[in-house]
């Protein structure tokens, strides 16, 4: 039969709908009638078409069963008893090809008329390459992917079959629809009136807006990889990411976005994590792009090593996979290109239970370790005397100082660099980070972009963070001074130490007026003290800013210090310090006043009377004082026009105020 008539065939078949398929992660048995793709390792009866397995170095199932012999083909199909039932590992495109060459091969389709540039892209599939394999819009397994991702959900914890079915159906249906076509799978052509090929246009492009959204809440970081067949190692682009839901299409977009990658060559590894797969487990994966020649082994063994660890000798064992010591090691592909959290393991009890130990911070924590921007990178500190201390890495030479509240950091390459150096926004948020004494920070302790400032200089540039400077000699043809840098930062810190002391100082001396304000007796004592202290301390405060003026006349430098007095929040503080002990000035002398006013107001009132009355009645008094007579209505006299005298006084005080 040729291949376009058994197209025909299989394409009515399908409409007919009369496969029995069903998706089961954990399955490992061939039974009888049944047929695992891409998964299984026992064969009881059944039939299982596994590249993975030992025994076999086909990079796909296709290619799998492609490589067979007739003979072989002939005695796989004389197991069946009745209709197959598939099991499979996915709608990936390697599934739905090696379904179609299956049925083909039982069919005497030749082998000489499968297209093999089909085979060919599904190898390069298998291996990663989505770059070669076509662009999203244009490219058969990505949109097969796109496809395939709203038949996958759970549903009572568990996968619905029936969309399961539906869905591989509607896959196959469209493989068939471009092979008849003669079509390039790298290079869709537009499938006028195709409701299939519509659907999945519409759905990529729904999956591009959620990866949209996936980069905006993920890290995006530069790694040191190591290149294969070699000691040295590249900086490839990498983004970690939490996928709350399943993006079918994440990596196709993600290895060929140029426009969010810092080298302009897509993300060459991806870490992603998927919590809704945990209970399954393989909800961790670290993949880099097989094209650009880098490798993950590295990895795969330091999680081998903490997994270990973690089990503390009772790593399940019993049923060890292929290749392995243990029955659920955590997956590596063969190009070590792929490394996998494993699957749900059995217990000696018979439950099952997560087959990794690891969370997916620590996973991320190895990953760092391992291939970090520095790792590797020799440097000499800046010593306090000015000379440069002996070669050391970047986490070793740590700060100049141990108990300030800022850091200082200088240092410069050493002569023997081993890779090429790239100033990555990765290795700039790892110099920052670096200065909080934290020489082992993680990937989800970088400080943001945001977070600090970057000043380039001839020979050098800094990086200026709330928490202190990196100044960086580059070992360009132009000569640092970073000493004259290193200057002009005990400058500033000396200024920002001042300001907190004196903000310091004038809170604990208002509250020390405030706690006394109550004894009326003092006030005024207390103000004028308070108004002392204030112009001690404008005094003292002019003086140490005069004091950490500019050290040298030099552009740099200064842009060097307007960055850092921007960043720290100097001349900010500096001027709200200034308006508070002028406010509190003003406030005092008012105080003052009012206290003054209040004095003369009580003179007014009641000692202007009594001297006017006083004089008056001066005979009264005399006879008083000196004769020791009394005269009650001379007396009643002076009291009733006093009295009188202050009620009228007040009243016009009182009329004057309002």
């Amino acid at each position: 039969m040729d291949f376009q008539t058994f197209l025909n065939q299989f394409k009515r078949k399908l409409t007919n709908g009369s496969f029995k398929v069903f998706y089961e992660s954990n399955k490992l048995t061939a039974n009888q009638n049944e047929i695992l793709f891409g998964r299984g390792e026992i064969d009881n009866g059944g039939l299982i078409l596994n590249n993975k397995r030992v025994e076999t170095d086909s990079v796909s199932v296709s290619q799998l069963i492609m490589d067979t012999t007739e003979e072989e083909i002939k005695a796989w199909e004389q197991r069946l008893v009745g209709e197959p039932i598939l099991y499979i590992e996915d709608m990936s495109a390697d599934t739905c090809l090696s379904i179609i060459v299956l049925f083909a091969r039982w069919s005497a389709v030749s082998t000489q008329e499968i297209p093999s540039d089909w085979i060919s892209y599904v190898n390069r599939w298998e291996k990663g390459d989505v770059k070669s394999t076509g662009e999203p819009r244009k490219s058969w397994g990505t949109l097969l992917n796109t496809l395939s991702h709203k038949y996958f959900f759970l549903k009572s914890d568990m996968f619905d079959e029936e969309k399961i079915r539906t869905g591989l159906n509607e896959c196959l249906l469209f493989t068939i629809e471009l092979l008849m076509r003669n079509a390039n799978p790298a290079d869709v052509p537009i499938l006028e009136g195709s409701v299939v090929y519509s659907t999945a246009i519409t759905k990529l492009n729904i999956d591009y807006q959620e990866y949209k959204e996936v980069l905006d809440n993920s890290e995006k970081i530069q790694l040191r990889l190591p290149v294969k067949g070699s000691d040295r190692k590249i900086l490839v682009d990498a983004i970690i990411v939490t996928e709350l839901s399943n993006v079918g299409t994440l990596k196709n977009f993600a290895r060929n976005d140029q426009d969010h990658s810092w080298l302009k060559s897509g993300f060459g590894l991806m870490a992603v994590y998927s919590p809704t797969l945990a209970s399954r487990g393989g909800e961790i994966t670290f993949s880099v792009d097989p094209s650009i020649g880098v490798h993950l082994e590295d990895l795969w063994t330091a999680l081998e090593q903490e997994e270990d660890r973690k089990w503390a000798g009772m790593r399940p064992n019993n049923k060890p996979r292929s290749g392995s010591d243990f029955n659920q090691p955590w997956h590596v592909s063969d190009d070590k290109t792929l490394v996998a959290a494993p699957y749900l393991v059995e217990m000696e009890s018979g439950q099952y239970e997560k087959g990794s130990k690891l969370s997916w911070e620590e996973t991320l924590d190895q990953l760092w370790r391992l291939y970090h921007p520095s790792s590797e990178l020799s440097v000499h500190s800046l010593h306090s005397d000015g000379t440069w201390g002996p070669e050391c890495t970047l986490q070793n030479c740590g700060t100049l100082y141990k108990d300030r509240s800022k850091q200082f950091m200088g240092v410069k390459w050493a002569l023997n660099k081993k890779n090429s150096v790239l100033l990555t926004p990765t290795l700039e948020r790892h110099l920052v980070a670096l200065l909080s004494g934290n020489n082992q920070n993680e990937i989800v302790h970088l400080p943001s972009k945001e977070s600090f400032d970057f000043v380039d200089f001839p020979g050098g540039f800094c990086l200026i963070h709330q928490n202190g400077v990196v100044v960086f000699d580059d070992w360009s043809r132009d000569q640092t001074d970073i000493v004259s840098y290193h200057t002009e930062f005990v400058n500033l810190l000396k200024r920002y130490d001042a300001i907190k002391k004196f903000q310091m100082t004038i809170e604990k001396e208002i509250e020390l007026v405030l706690n006394k304000l109550q004894d009326l007796k003092k006030i005024r004592g207390e103000l004028v003290s308070l108004s002392d202290s204030l112009a001690k301390i404008k005094i003292q405060l002019r003086k140490d800013i005069f004091q950490t003026m500019p050290s040298v006349e030099d552009y740099h430098l200064e842009e060097f210090r307007k960055t850092i007095e921007k960043r720290w929040g100097l001349n900010t503080q500096l001027n709200e310090l200034y308006d508070t002990v002028s406010e509190i000035e003003i406030t005092i002398k008012s105080m003052v006043e009012t206290r003054t006013n209040k004095v003369i107001s009580g003179i007014t009132i009641y000692g202007f009377p009594f001297a006017v009355l006083a004089s008056i009645f001066a005979g009264t008094w005399e006879d008083i004082f000196t004769k020791q007579e009394i005269s009650f209505d001379g007396l009643f006299s002076f009291f009733a026009l006093l009295f009188i005298s202050i009620n009228i006084l007040k009243k016009i005080i009182d009329k004057d105020k309002v």
